[in-house]
């Protein structure tokens, strides 16, 4: 089981940039992944690890943090 949660970590002219972490539902301190997409801000965002990836990285212990 893995839980999401999204938090705004900027805002910028009233644009909310945000960043989701993915972890177990417990409050163990974990290893973080933080997971760049590439794309060069035109094209890819935070959605794009697969469902299979994230529950992957969790099950082995990390919380995943894949910011906008």
């Amino acid at each position: 089981m893995l839980s999401k949660q999204t938090y705004t970590y900027k805002t910028v002219q009233g644009c909310e940039i945000q960043a989701d972490v993915y972890r177990m539902p417990d409050d163990v301190i974990r290893p973080v992944i933080l997971w760049l997409h590439g794309g060069a801000l035109i094209f890819g965002d935070r959605n794009t690890l697969s469902p299979e990836q994230l529950e992957r990285y969790v099950k082995a212990g990390y919380t995943i943090l894949p910011p906008r």
